[in-house]
């Protein structure tokens, strides 16, 4: 039969069929099947197998293998037959062979075990850090609301204004804004509360400054000041707590409150102790945002030892009288508890003139607890000034007619022109403040790391930070004259530098502890480096 020829047949109907076959090609005389291959009319493909040669094939097997599979002498793998297998199961070089091996692998799992344990328990150990809250880690501006920033030219700085330098904020690195004393801008109505002035503007505004705030990450809280009226608990009177639930409800996180002497220290403390609890059953406790209460400066020691405060400002204040030779500032930081606080989280206010302004902020952003700033520090401006933006008639605060700064007011450089490109870096306190400000939110020796005096001779200021098994930190300012000396510490003998002023170095130099060069007005901040091993 040719290929191509038409056959005709019946079907199982009995009626004629034509189905075309094709011849396939010749058949090798050693397979063991022959295949014909066929298309009816109506598509479908007809196989047809013929012969097999399954005795033959096993015949010809091998520990598996076809010998002649294709008849040139490639072999072919089928696999191990079942009785094949149960061959070498039994065979007792395979047996021993397999013991062997699963000793083996039970010898190496345990040996492997037992080395993870020995890394794990001899391995130093990495610092455990703290578990820092906001209020903790981060930075504190304390804004005069009045002189900060006027938004509707009336004169008195404002909420809107505060607002308005959102950006400028967050460029500092600041974690939270403070609003001094609101308790003067209240009226109180029975148990109504309201603002009783809009030179600062609305609750509406104060909700707003908020809400952009956060948006920046940072908080916003107030000042106030707790009168003996406010501890009464009777349904007529407006109580502290009630105050706080006021600003609370407007988005405000942080309570700074003091007290005059008329109320005692235990009034004063229960007081705090029920705002706080008001602050973690009210709103705390729904949305986990740790609002707190501080205690002022000046009733500080109302509250030392409580465990239920969780913050208070503490001042350190000059004594040194002005003699600044030897350690002498930082001896009294020391000996205020600084290293070894008796609450929870000390918020830090440095009342100490070094006489040099660029070493007042060093030591303002680099010592422990959480340093507050006032409005200006960042320019160099003295606490209790308008805040200078521009180099205009109102220095940008303003924009009310015939305005002018007062005649008390000392005039440093302005925002604007210390952020400008042709600014000397080196004299702006805005590009240290910046600098420092960065370094303090990174390094996490100088957010908790413990505080240690160096002696380096002159007037020089220095100490170490430094956090358990953590880089420690190296400080040090020079309000006084030229001075050389020593910043080792330990096995530190070299640094990494991360801020400095006046000297001839850059960040990320590296230097030699041994003898540093601290011009007058320097200010040096290095990374302390391991000790190379031998």
């Amino acid at each position: 039969m040719s290929g191509g020829e038409n056959i005709t047949k019946l079907n199982a109907a009995g009626d004629q069929q034509e189905t075309e076959f094709t011849e396939m090609p010749a058949v090798n005389a050693n397979d063991s099947k022959t295949r014909l291959s066929g298309a009816s009319e109506d598509g479908r493909e007809t196989d047809a197998f013929l012969g097999t040669a399954k005795d033959d094939l096993e015949a010809r097997k091998v520990d598996g293998y076809d010998k002649e599979a294709d008849g040139q002498g490639n072999e072919h793998f089928y696999g191990l037959s079942r009785e094949e297998l149960e061959k070498y199961a039994n065979d007792p070089v395979w047996v021993k062979t397999r013991r062997v091996l699963f000793a083996i692998l039970v010898v190496g799992w345990v040996a492997m075990l037992v080395s993870a344990i020995i890394i794990v328990v001899v391995t130093e150990k990495c610092p455990k850090n703290p578990n820092l809250l906001w209020y903790q880690d981060g930075l504190a501006y304390r804004v005069d609301t009045a002189k900060f920033q006027d938004s509707d030219a009336n004169g008195v700085g404002d909420f809107t204004g505060i607002e308005q330098h959102a950006d400028h904020f967050a460029e500092l690195s600041v974690v939270s804004v403070w609003l001094e004393d609101m308790s003067s801008e209240m009226a109180y109505d029975g148990k109504d509360i309201s603002l009783n002035s809009s030179d600062v503007g609305t609750m509406k505004a104060f909700a707003n400054l908020t809400k952009t705030f956060n948006k920046k990450g940072i908080r916003v809280g107030i000042g106030l000041t707790l009168t003996a009226s406010q501890l009464s608990s009777g349904d007529e009177d407006v109580t502290l707590k009630d105050v706080v639930r006021y600003w609370a409800d407007a988005g405000a996180e942080l309570f700074v409150v003091d007290a005059p002497e008329e109320v005692d220290d235990k009034g004063y403390l229960d007081t705090l102790i029920e705002c706080q609890e008001v602050l973690d059953i009210e709103y705390n406790k729904k949305d986990d945002r740790n609002r707190v209460m501080v205690s002022s400066a000046a009733r500080q020691q109302a509250v030392n030892g409580s465990e239920a405060v969780m913050a208070a400002i503490t001042v350190v204040n000059d004594v040194c009288t002005g003699d600044r030779n030897g350690n002498c500032v930082l001896e009294t930081l020391k000996n205020t508890g600084m290293a070894n606080n008796d609450l929870p989280w000390k918020v830090v206010d440095v009342n100490y003139d070094l006489g040099n302004p660029a070493c007042n902020l060093a030591l303002r952003l680099t010592i422990p607890g959480t340093p507050i700033v006032a409005s200006g520090t960042e320019i160099g401006l003295a606490a209790g000034g308008f805040m200078i933006w521009n180099d205009t008639k109102a220095s940008g605060f303003t924009n009310k007619v015939n305005w002018t700064m007062p005649s008390s007011q000392v005039m440093v450089d302005s925002v604007l022109a210390q952020k400008s490109a042709g600014y000397d870096v080196g004299s702006s306190i805005y590009s240290l403040f910046k600098d420092l400000a960065a370094v303090r939110a990174e390094q996490r020796s100088l957010q908790w790391g413990e505080f240690l005096p160096l002696t380096f001779g002159g007037q020089v200021q220095a100490f170490v930070r430094e956090a358990d098994k953590i880089d420690p930190v190296v400080v040090a300012v020079n309000p006084g004259d030229d001075h050389a000396g020593s910043l080792e510490y330990g096995d530190f003998t070299r640094g990494e530098v991360l801020v400095t002023r006046g000297l001839d170095l850059a960040p990320g130099d590296e230097v030699d502890l041994n003898a540093v060069f601290m011009p007058s007005g320097g200010v040096f901040v290095a990374k302390m480096m391991e000790p190379e091993k031998p």
